[in-house]
C-alpha cells in the first residue's frame, strides 16, 4: 500500500467519530481529492509535510491550533529571512506580517465557532511554509509566492469582518478549499521544475498562471458568497488594510525620490518639449510607420532599436517625435537628452538618475531590493551619487514594470562615452520579469561596438526622407521651389545646416539675396565652421587671438564656464603682474566672433548667477579638438591656428590659471567672503583657477610637462598666492583634501582616521608628477602632504581657521604655508635641529615647564643607532630665538619597552642629571625602580594592597606633582586594572565607517565595558594612583579610587615602611548610571589642606554627546588616633558642552588640561580640530567661575598621539598670557617609503587676559554646532563643481606617499 494513501486514509477516518461540520467537511473532501492523485504525486513536497500532522491535538497549555501552527510559520519565516539576508535581503518578515496575522485570527474564529479538527487548520499553515522554503531559491518566484499571499490576506480580512455571520462556516469551505489548493498546486509545479532541470525562468509562466488563477478563483468565490452588499465590505477592507500597509511605503517612497534626486535640479520634460517644439510639422512621420520601428514597439519581448545617424541629422527631434508617439498612444515611456552643452545632461548619472526618477513614478510600491539599495548606499552618501548603484537602481526598477519602453537620445553626447557603453551592456544583458524596449539614439561612435555585442536592430533614416523633412522646414524661409530642392539635395542630408540656413536668410529681405546665399552656403558641417574662421581670419590681429583663446578653452575647460568667468579668463596675459580692467574684452565681442557655433544659456534655479556659454552643438566641439598633426583637417594654412593638440591646450590653460592665481592681489590677505555669494566680475575666474590648475597640468591632460609648466608650478607653489588658492579650494572644493578610506572595493568620503590601512588614500592639489622632477619639489610635494594629514578636519570643517593653521614640521622646500593675515596669533616651532642626524625611533616627554618666564621643554629619546640600553636628553628652550639644546646620556637599563617605564629627572636644572626609571608591576602593584648604577623592587605598602587578579593592571598616565616647598618632585602614576570584557569604545572610527578595530591606548579614561549604551565602569574596574618622591623620605598619600569612591591612604614615614591612615572622600561627580566615559583628576592645593578634583564625564544623548565638566573640594585633616575617616566633597562649579559627533568617534584622550594655584585649562573635544577651551576658577566666590576662548584656536589632528602637553602662561607686566601645545615626536614606520614623521613641535596663541575670554554662556555652549550636522558628502563636494560630473581627485596612499592615482568621484 502506499504510504501516502494509508496515512491520508488514516486522517480522514480519524474525523470519523465525530459529525462533521461544514467546514470540516471542507477538508474532508480535500482530502479525497488527494487521495485520488497521491498515485502519480507521492513526491510531492506538500503531501509530504502533511503526513507529520496527522493526529495533531491541542497543546496543554491552552494555545488554539491555528496559534501554534502561526507560530511554526512564523518561526519559519524568521529562519527563511535570515537566509535570504545573507545575500541581499528580501523583508520576508516585514511583507508577510499581515498574511500571517490575518490568517490566525481567521482560522482561530473558526476552530471556535465550527470546531474544526486541528488538522483541518494546521495544513493552511504548512502549505503557505512548503511553498514559500521552495520558491526561496529563484527570487523571482518568492516574489509571486509572496506577493500572492499578500492579496489572500485582504480577501480573508473580508472574511474577518463578517466572521459574527451564522453561516460564515458554509460561506468560506470554497473559498479555503482553494487556498490549500492553491497550495498544493505551487508546490506541484516548483517541485517539478527542480526534479526535471528546467530552468528557474521557464518555470515562471506556469507558476504565474497558477498563482492569477487561484486568486482571481478566489476573489470571484468571496464576491459571489458574501453579495453586494457584502462587497462593500471588501473595498472598505482593501481600503483599511491599503492605508495600514501604504502609511509607511509612501514616506519611504519618498525619501527613495529625494535619495535618487540628491540637490540636482531636476527637469526632464524640459529637454524633450524643446525638442519637440523643434519639430516641424510633418517632419519624422517616416520613422513611425518604418518596418524596424513597427517591430520594436509591437515587440512582446525585450528589444532594442538603435537609431544612427551623422551630426546634425535631427536625431533629438525624432527621439521627441517617438517620445510624444508613445505617450499619445498611452505607453509607459521613459526617456532622458543627452547634451553636452547642458551640464546636468551630459553625464552617465544624469541619465540614470532622470531615469530612476520616471520609473519610480510607476512603481506603486519600493520593492525590497530597491530598499536595500537605499539603506546600503546611505551608508557611503545621503544621495544616490554612484554611477554602479544608480544602473542597480534603473535596472530593480525596470524589473517591477511591464511594457515598457525607454528612450535615450544622444549617447555620443555623452562627456563618459565608454562608461555609459559599460552601464547600457550590463542593463541590457539583465533578465527581466516584464518587456523593456529600448531605444537608443546616436552618431556612430563608440557605442557602435556595444550595439553590435547587444545584436541591437539598427535603423539608419534614408536619404530621401530626410530631404523631405528638410525640405518641409525650409518651405517657410525659400519660396523658390528649385532653390529649395536644389540645396536640399545638396545639404549632406544635415538638419543643423539647415538650421543655419533658416537662421542665415532669416536676417535677408529680397528674394535676389536669399538665392545669392543659397548659392555660397557651405554644404558640410566642417565648411560652414571653416567659413566661420575664415571670416575671423579677416579681422584684426587681436581679435584672431581673442577667438582662438575662446575656442581652446570652451573645448577643453574641465566644466563650463559663465559668460563672467570667460571674459575674466580672457583678460589673462603671460608676464601680467595683476588684474586690469582695461584688459577685458566686451561680451558682445565674444557672440560677435563666435557667431552661431555658441549659446549662452542661463542658469534655471540661479537667474541671478552669470549664464553659461557653451559651443552650440557637439560637432562644433569635435571640429576643434582635431589633432592638427594627425588630421588633414583640410583647412587653409592659416586657420591651423585656431587648432591645437589637446595636451597643449589643457597646458595653455593650466598656465593661464596660475597667470591669474599669481596676481599681486592674491599675493596678501583676502576677504573671501564674497565665495558664499555671487561672485564679483573681478574674481570671477578664482574659482575655476583654484579648482582645476593642477588638472589641467596633471598627468591625466598634458603628456609631459614642459620646462616652462614645471617653473611656473613651482614658482606658484613656492610663492604667498598659493596660500589663498588653498583658502579658495577649502571654501568651494574641501574634497581635495579629503581622506579616501577604502571599503569593499569603493572608497568613502572622510575627515578623519585614526590610523591607514590597505588602500586608503588622502588627497593632495597638486600635480602628481611634481615630486618626480627633482629632489626639492618632492620636498616641496611631501610638505602640503604632511601639511594637509595634520590640518585636514579645520581644512574641511573650519576653512575660515586655515589662517590658524601652521606646519609643526620644517621641509627644505616647502610649499608656501604660512598665513597672510597680520591678526594671526599662533605660532610654531620644532626640534628638528635640535636632534641633528639623529634618527629617534621612539621618545618620552620628560617635562614641559617654565624656567622663568620661558617655556622648555625635557625630551629622553633613543636612536636607531644608539645601544638599547643608553637613554639620549634633550632639554630645549621653546620659542627663544638662537636658543641651544642641552644634550646629555646615560645608560638606563630596562627589562621591557621604554613606553612602559615613567622615566624623570632626578633634578631639573639641566640636562645632565642622573635620570631614573619607574615602573608598576601590573599584577601586585610593586614599584620597580632603575637608575644607572642599581635597581630595586618596592612592595606595595597599604595594608589594604590590592592582590593579584585574573586581571592586570595597566599604566595609562604619568604626571608630576610639586610639594609647597617646591623643591622636591613627586611623581603620580596612573594604574587602571584592565576589563576582561572589550570596551565599547574600542574600534577604529572614520567619519562614516566605525567597523574596524584599534589597538590604540586610551589614556587618562574609565570606559564604560558593560554595554554600548554607555553605563559607569564597574567596581571591578578601579584606578589607583601611586604618589612617590625621588628621595624616599617624605609622608605622603597614596590614591587608591574608583569611578564614584576615593580612598586617601596617609603612609608616614617613607614607601618602605610606616603607618597608615584612610580618608573615604564621598560625593564625586561621575557616579551616574549612564556615564559613557569618565575622565577625573585630583590635585592637592600647595599648602596640602585642599584636594580639588576634575571631573569630565561623557554621555551619549539621541543625537549628540554631552560632555559634562565638575570641579568639587574638599578640605581634609587628621587628627592624633584616626585611623579611619569619610569625607564629603562639595559641588564648585558645573558646565555642559555637547558634541555632534558620538564618542566614539573621539580620538583619546578625550581632553588635556593644566593645573595653576587658581585655575584649571581645560581642552575639551575635538582636541584633532576645534577643541573648546575653558578656564575654571578653584574659587568658590568669583562672579565668572567659567570662561571660554572668545574666538576658536585649532589643534593639529595629530594631537591625540603625541602625548600632548596643554601649557598656559598668564600675563604680567611686561608680557601677553600664552596657551601652548607641546606634542611629543612620532617617529616614521621602520618600512614607510616616505618621511611620515613628526618632531616633537609646539604650538603658541597669543590669549589676551581682557578680550581672550568671555563668560560662559550655558544656554548658547550646551546647543550642538549645526554646521556639523549637515551630511558629509555635501560638505565636502561643495557647490562649484557641476552636478552629476564625476569630478576628478588627485590622491596619495597613506602607507605610501609615493603611490600616487586619481580616484573618480560622482
Amino acid at each position: 500500500m502506499d504510504p501516502v494513501a494509508s496515512t491520508l486514509g488514516q486522517v480522514q477516518g480519524s474525523r470519523a467519530t465525530a459529525p462533521p461540520e461544514a467546514f470540516g467537511r471542507a477538508i474532508e473532501e480535500f482530502l479525497d481529492e488527494l487521495k485520488q492523485k497521491h498515485r502519480e504525486d507521492a513526491k510531492n513536497p506538500f503531501l509530504q509535510a502533511l503526513t507529520s500532522y496527522v493526529g495533531t491535538t491541542r497543546t496543554e497549555n491552552g494555545l488554539s491550533q491555528s496559534e501554534i501552527s502561526a507560530g511554526e510559520l512564523q518561526n519559519s519565516i524568521l529562519e527563511l529571512d535570515a537566509r535570504k539576508r545573507t545575500g541581499k535581503g528580501y523583508r520576508l518578515v516585514h511583507r508577510l506580517s499581515p498574511f500571517l496575522e490575518i490568517l490566525r485570527s481567521v482560522l482561530k474564529k473558526f476552530e471556535t465557532l465550527v470546531e474544526v479538527a486541528p488538522f483541518g487548520v494546521a495544513v493552511a499553515f504548512v502549505g503557505a511554509r512548503i511553498v514559500l522554503e521552495m520558491a526561496l531559491a529563484v527570487e523571482e518566484y518568492l516574489d509571486i509566492v509572496v506577493t500572492a499571499m499578500e492579496r489572500i490576506a485582504g480577501i480573508l480580512e473580508v472574511y474577518q469582518r463578517l466572521s459574527s455571520s451564522p453561516d460564515l462556516g458554509s460561506r468560506i469551505i470554497r473559498s479555503y478549499k482553494g487556498i490549500i489548493t492553491f497550495w498544493y498546486k505551487l508546490s506541484k509545479v516548483l517541485s517539478s521544475s527542480k526534479a526535471k532541470g528546467i530552468l528557474p525562468r521557464a518555470v515562471l509562466t506556469p507558476l504565474k498562471k497558477e498563482t492569477e488563477e487561484a486568486l482571481r478563483n478566489l476573489q470571484e468565490d468571496m464576491q459571489v458568497n458574501l453579495g453586494i452588499s457584502q462587497a462593500a465590505g471588501l473595498i472598505m477592507a482593501n481600503i483599511d488594510r491599503q492605508e495600514r500597509a501604504d502609511a509607511n511605503q509612501k514616506a519611504l517612497k519618498s525619501d527613495i525620490r529625494r535619495w535618487i534626486m540628491g540637490q540636482n535640479y531636476v527637469d526632464f520634460k524640459g529637454d524633450y518639449e524643446i525638442q519637440l517644439d523643434l519639430r516641424h510639422e510633418d517632419t519624422c512621420a517616416w520613422v513611425l510607420q518604418d518596418e524596424r520601428f513597427l517591430n520594436w514597439h509591437d515587440s512582446r519581448n525585450n528589444a532594442l532599436l538603435w537609431y544612427n545617424a551623422p551630426p546634425g541629422c535631427g536625431k533629438s527631434v525624432l527621439a521627441s517625435a517617438v517620445i510624444d508617439y508613445l505617450a499619445r498612444g498611452e505607453k509607459k515611456v521613459a526617456y532622458f537628452f543627452y547634451s553636452f552643452s547642458k551640464s546636468s545632461s551630459r553625464h552617465v548619472a544624469d541619465g540614470l538618475r532622470i531615469l530612476a526618477l520616471q520609473l519610480l513614478a510607476f512603481v506603486q510600491t519600493p520593492s525590497d531590493k530597491l530598499v536595500d539599495l537605499y539603506e546600503t548606499e546611505t551608508q557611503f552618501s545621503p544621495y544616490l551619487n554612484n554611477t554602479r548603484a544608480m544602473a542597480s537602481v534603473v535596472y530593480e526598477l525596470i524589473t517591477r514594470n511591464d511594457d515598457l519602453y525607454i528612450v535615450i537620445d544622444g549617447i555620443d553626447e555623452c562627456e563618459d562615452e565608454k562608461d555609459m557603453a559599460h552601464v547600457i551592456q550590463w542593463l541590457i544583458d539583465q533578465p527581466t520579469l516584464g518587456t523593456a524596449r529600448w531605444l537608443f539614439t546616436s552618431r556612430v561612435s563608440e557605442i557602435e561596438k556595444t550595439m553590435r555585442r547587444l545584436q541591437a536592430v539598427e535603423m539608419n533614416p534614408s536619404p530621401e526622407d530626410i530631404r523631405e523633412d528638410i525640405k518641409r522646414y525650409l518651405s517657410s524661409k525659400i519660396s523658390c521651389e528649385d532653390c529649395l530642392r536644389d540645396w536640399a539635395d545638396e545639404c549632406d542630408d544635415n538638419f543643423l545646416i539647415a538650421r543655419f540656413v533658416s537662421e542665415t536668410l532669416g536676417k535677408l529681405t529680397s528674394e535676389a539675396d536669399i538665392r545669392a546665399e543659397l548659392g555660397r552656403f557651405p554644404k558640410k558641417l566642417n565648411g560652414y565652421y571653416t567659413r566661420t574662421l575664415v571670416k575671423i581670419n579677416a579681422r584684426g590681429r587681436m581679435e584672431q587671438i581673442v577667438a582662438r583663446r575662446i575656442f581652446i578653452i570652451l573645448s577643453s575647460a574641465q566644466q563650463a564656464v559663465s559668460i563672467d568667468e570667460l571674459v575674466d579668463a580672457l583678460a589673462i596675459q603671460r608676464g601680467s603682474q595683476d588684474y586690469s580692467a582695461l584688459r577685458l574684452p566686451k561680451e558682445e565681442l565674444i557672440r560677435d566672433l563666435c557667431g552661431s557655433l555658441i549659446i549662452v544659456e542661463q542658469h534655471a534655479s540661479e537667474p541671478d548667477r552669470s549664464p553659461l556659454v557653451k559651443f552650440c552643438h557637439k560637432s562644433v566641439k569635435d571640429f576643434f579638438q582635431q589633432d592638427p598633426n594627425t588630421h588633414d583637417l583640410g583647412v587653409d594654412e592659416s586657420l591651423l591656428q585656431y587648432f591645437v593638440t589637446p595636451s597643449d591646450a589643457h597646458e595653455e590653460i593650466g598656465l593661464d590659471c596660475l597667470t591669474y592665481l599669481m596676481y599681486n592681489r592674491y599675493s596678501k590677505h583676502l576677504d573671501l567672503g564674497f565665495l558664499a555669494g555671487i561672485i564679483p566680475k573681478e574674481h570671477a575666474f578664482l574659482r575655476y583657477a583654484a579648482t582645476f590648475w593642477f588638472q589641467h597640468l596633471g598627468d591625466n591632460s598634458i603628456e609631459t610637462p614642459s620646462s616652462a609648466a614645471e617653473q611656473a608650478v613651482q614658482e606658484f607653489i613656492s610663492s604667498k598666492n598659493f596660500w589663498n588658492c588653498m583658502r579658495v579650494q577649502s571654501h568651494v572644493v574641501p574634497y581635495l583634501f579629503g581622506r579616501y578610506t577604502s571599503h569593499k572595493r569603493r572608497f568613502r568620503m572622510a575627515i578623519s582616521g585614526r590610523e591607514w590601512k590597505g588602500d586608503d588614500r588622502f588627497a593632495v592639489p597638486l600635480p602628481t608628477w611634481l615630486g618626480d622632477h627633482s629632489p626639492e619639489n618632492l620636498l616641496r610635494d611631501q610638505s602640503l602632504c604632511y601639511f594637509a594629514e595634520e590640518w585636514r578636519e579645520v581644512i574641511i570643517r573650519h576653512p575660515d581657521g586655515l589662517d590658524q593653521c601652521v606646519p609643526t614640521k620644517s621641509f627644505a622646500s616647502s610649499c608656501w604655508l604660512k598665513s597672510l593675515s597680520k591678526s594671526n596669533v599662533v605660532r610654531s616651532v620644532n626640534l628638528v635641529e635640535a636632534f641633528g642626524s639623529d634618527i629617534v625611533t621612539s621618545s618620552r616627554l620628560l617635562g614641559v615647564g617654565f624656567s622663568g618666564k620661558k617655556l622648555y621643554v625635557d625630551v629622553a629619546y633613543q636612536t636607531k643607532d644608539g645601544p638599547r640600553d643608553t637613554v639620549y636628553r634633550l632639554k630645549q628652550p621653546l620659542f627663544k630665538a638662537n636658543s641651544q639644546p642641552q644634550k646629555w646620556h646615560q645608560r638606563l637599563p630596562m627589562d621591557s619597552d621604554g613606553l612602559e617605564w615613567v622615566i624623570r629627572p632626578i633634578a631639573k636644572e639641566d640636562a645632565t642629571c642622573e635620570l631614573i626609571a619607574w615602573s608598576v608591576d601590573p599584577l601586585n602593584l610593586d614599584l620597580k625602580k632603575t637608575g644607572g648604577k642599581c635597581s630595586e623592587r618596592i612592595s606595595m605598602p597599604m595594608k589594604t594592597a590590592r592582590t593579584a587578579s585574573k586581571t592586570s593592571w595597566e599604566m595609562i598616565a604619568h604626571y608630576d606633582e610639586l610639594k609647597a616647598d617646591v623643591g622636591t618632585s613627586i611623581q603620580v602614576i596612573h594604574m587602571s586594572r584592565k576589563s576582561s570584557r572589550p570596551t565599547a569604545l574600542d574600534h577604529d572610527y572614520d567619519d562614516d565607517d566605525a567597523d574596524d578595530e584599534d589597538d590604540s591606548d586610551d589614556e587618562n579614561h574609565n570606559y564604560d565595558s558593560k554595554k554600548p549604551s554607555g553605563a559607569v565602569s564597574d567596581a571591578e574596574e578601579s584606578d589607583y594612583e601611586e604618589e612617590f618622591s625621588d628621595d624616599d623620605t617624605s609622608s605622603l598619600p597614596i590614591l587608591d579610587k574608583t569611578v564614584d569612591a576615593l580612598t586617601i591612604a596617609m603612609v608616614e614615614s617613607n614607601l618602605k615602611k610606616g603607618t597608615e591612615t584612610s580618608i573615604q572622600v564621598l560625593g564625586l561627580a561621575g557616579d551616574q548610571e549612564d556615564v559613557l566615559a569618565i575622565t577625573q583628576e585630583l590635585r592637592f592645593s600647595r599648602c596640602g589642606s585642599y584636594l580639588h578634583c576634575l571631573a569630565i564625564t561623557f554621555l551619549q544623548k539621541n543625537f549628540y554627546t554631552e560632555c559634562s565638566v565638575t570641579t568639587s573640594c574638599l578640605e581634609f585633616t587628621l587628627e592624633e588616633g584616626d585611623t579611619t575617616k569619610t569625607i564629603t566633597a562639595s559641588k564648585m562649579h558645573h558646565a555642559v558642552y555637547n558634541l555632534v559627533d558620538p564618542l566614539f568617534a573621539i580620538d583619546p584622550p578625550f581632553s588635556l588640561s593644566y593645573w595653576c594655584d587658581d585655575y584649571i585649562i581645560v581642552a575639551l573635544p575635538p582636541i584633532t580640530c576645534s577643541p573648546k577651551i575653558l578656564k575654571i576658577s578653584l574659587k568658590d566666590n568669583v562672579s565668572d567661575p567659567i570662561l571660554t576662548l572668545r574666538n576658536a584656536l585649532y589643534f593639529p589632528a595629530s594631537t591625540p598621539r603625541r602625548d600632548p602637553h596643554l601649557v598656559y602662561r598668564p600675563s604680567s607686566k611686561d608680557t601677553e598670557a600664552y596657551l601652548f601645545l607641546v606634542l611629543n615626536a612620532v617617529p616614521a614606520p621602520q618600512d614607510a617609503v616616505s618621511d611620515t614623521s613628526s618632531p616633537v613641535a609646539a604650538l603658541r596663541w597669543g590669549v589676551s587676559d581682557d578680550d581672550g575670554w568671555r563668560p560662559w554662556n550655558q544656554d548658547d555652549e550646551s546647543l550642538p554646532d549645526p554646521t556639523r550636522k549637515s551630511p558629509l558628502w555635501n560638505l565636502m563636494r561643495g557647490n562649484f563643481v557641476e552636478s552629476g560630473k564625476p569630478f576628478s581627485v588627485p590622491v596619495r596612499c597613506g602607507l605610501n606617499w609615493t603611490r600616487k592615482g586619481y580616484l573618480s568621484c560622482a
